[in-house]
Formats: structure tokens, sequence, C-alpha cells
């Protein structure tokens, strides 16, 4: 098969690989869409030569182990997944082969494979910060029908992938939603669901915020969290809120509000870095969430539900091309040439 590999010169290239084997526990994936992250370009520079590439993608079940429990995964299925990649495995190949309960979901047919593939990382991260225990802790929606809270969330760059889904889930939650971003994303924020919408590089953006949060808001997904976004987000919290960020940060640079703050790291959090322990990610210790598994397992369901009643709406997207296409888009990301949209490919 074909698959993206890391070269020595950190560009990534379609090399030839074999079909992964099966085990008993697992499916094998024939891979018709990819979704590009930011994490991809950056897991580029930081994997070994020769790891494989890419953390989402969308295809048809082609084959399914024994040990697989009946009625959780069939054959024909088109499914959407989050894996991390290494030596062995990576999104971006003709054919993945995962274990049945890893973070993935059941495509609808109301959503096309595109749609599906801006799911992955951004819509899980969205749900594993906002309602994870040790993150922002949020209530969360009702399976059925309109959450009700009484609380004020900011989410720092909505237009982002993440920020997307952020902003949907808030709402459904019940939540008041203050987002920032470029002003040619405003139409797009308030699409979602936003309330309140701010320019991100407003001067007195903070004290906006505040006012619009009548001193405050409880909590603050900071989808951005470089060049010293993060340490604004934080600023505009009450003394008592939390705040998360997709990101690693240096906990010095927050002062007091270091301990409100916790990043939303989903590669540490998934079931292949299940763990009891706190995991260093990057030098930042992020803490154990043992509960983020099942958080996973119910949100797999959830997004299956969403998708087929047309309630999810999802990043827009822009056609990248081929495999072969890749390493353009990951220079385009890493050279921040998108906004408020996701390059997809198909295999």
């Amino acid at each position: 098969m074909r698959a993206l590999i890391i070269q020595d010169d950190r560009a990534v290239k379609v090399e030839e690989r074999p079909v992964p084997t099966l085990q008993s526990h697992d499916f094998l994936l024939r891979v018709t869409t990819l979704g590009l992250n930011p994490t991809d370009f950056k897991s580029v520079g930081a994997n070994p030569i020769g790891a494989r590439v890419g953390s989402d993608c969308v295809g048809i079940v082609e084959e399914v182990g024994s040990d697989v429990p009946s009625g959780k995964v069939a054959k024909g299925q088109r499914r959407a997944l989050l894996t991390r990649p290494n030596q062995e495995r990576g999104a971006f190949a003709e054919y993945i082969a995962v274990k049945w309960d890893e973070e993935n979901w059941l495509v609808p047919d109301e959503v096309t494979d595109e749609q599906a593939a801006t799911t992955p990382v951004p819509a899980y991260t969205a749900v594993l910060g906002l309602f994870g225990k040790t993150r922002l802790a949020l209530p969360q929606p009702p399976r059925n029908g309109q959450g009700s809270s009484d609380k004020t969330i900011y989410v720092h760059a909505g237009s982002t992938s993440v920020g997307v889904y952020v902003i949907q889930l808030a709402k459904m939650a019940g939540l008041r939603v203050i987002s920032s971003s470029s002003e040619h994303n405003w139409p797009l924020l308030r699409k979602l669901g936003a309330d309140e919408v701010l320019d991100y590089r407003d001067s007195d953006l903070v004290e906006k915020v505040k006012k619009l949060a009548n001193g405050g808001v409880d909590a603050v997904y900071d989808c951005f969290t470089e060049g010293g976004a993060l340490q604004k987000s934080v600023e505009t919290l009450k003394p008592d809120g939390r705040a998360t960020c997709i990101l690693p940060y240096d906990p010095a640079s927050l002062g007091k509000r270091a301990e409100q703050t916790e990043a939303t790291m989903v590669y540490s959090m998934t079931s292949q870095a299940a763990s009891d322990e706190a995991t260093d990610f990057r030098g930042l210790k992020l803490k154990a969430d043992p509960s983020s598994f099942q958080l996973f397992s119910e949100w797999t369901e959830r997004f299956h539900e969403l998708g087929k009643a047309g309630k999810l709406q999802f990043v827009r997207t822009v056609d990248g091309g081929s495999l072969e296409d890749v390493q353009a888009g990951l220079e385009k990301l890493k050279a921040g040439k998108l906004s408020g949209e996701k390059l997809v490919y198909k295999v």
C-alpha cells in the first residue's frame, strides 16, 4: 500500500509499505479521505525519521477481527478515526488497522467523507476540554434536547477547527458563549451559536470580555495558545474559573492563573495513552484523567447521532488533492495560510 513517511529532511513522501496485519481485536479501514491538522506538521518535526504520518481519516471497513464484539463494527461501514502516528501506523495511508474501541465513530449517510474528516482531532479535543473532569468539567448537554446553564465561556480563536466544535458543544450544553476571531470570520462564529463576537487583535480584548461577562467568565477555552494568547485569555476568568488550551505552555507565565489552567492534549488522553498517571507532554505535566476514555466512547455514539440529525456544523473544507499533495498542505498550515477551513485529501 501507499503511505506517507517522514524523510531525512523532515519532508513527507509517499512510499510503499505492507498492508497492516489484522489482530483479533482490530478492524481494517480502507482510507478514502484525510483531514489535515496543525498537529500533523508538528509531529512530522518531532517524530523519528521513517515514522508514519497523520491523525485523522475516514474510510470503509474491509475486515473485522474475530474478537471484535458483535454489533460494534461491521464490514462496509464508513468510519472516521483518530490515531497517534508512530513507526507502525498513521492515518495518511491507503489502509490502517486499529483496535475496535479506539477513537472512531460511525459516519451516517447524511455526512460526507470530507465533513467527517474534519472531526476526529478537533471534535474529540473539544469534548475533552469542555467536559473532562480534570479540564473545564462542564455539564454535558443532554442526549435529547437543549442544556441549561448560567455559566459563560470565552472561546479564543473560535474559527479554528477546534473552536468550531467547542462553540457548538458549549451552546448545546446551554452556556453563554463569547468568542473571538478575525472580523471576517464573525459570521461563522454567529452561525455556530456564539452570543458575542470580538476581534482577537483588539488591544482591549480582555476588558471587553470581562465587561460582557459582568466581571469575568466561568471558563476559558483557548484554541490558539501561542504568542501570548493564553496569558491574555486567562485574565478574563473569574477568581474561581477554569481554563484549558490546546498546546503546551509555561505555567510560570500564567502567574496565579496557572492553578486554574490545564492543557487539553488529545494524544495524551486517548486509549493509546490511557494512564492513571500524569503525562509529560513536551515538557508540560498533564493531569491524568482516567475517565477520558469513557468520555471518548460516549461521544463516539453522540457524534453519529448529531451527524445523522443534521445538528453538527462541520469545519469548511478545501480540496488539497491526493496523498502526494500533503507536503504542500503541511507547509501551508505551518505558514498560517488557512483561516476557518481545513484541508482534506482523497486517497
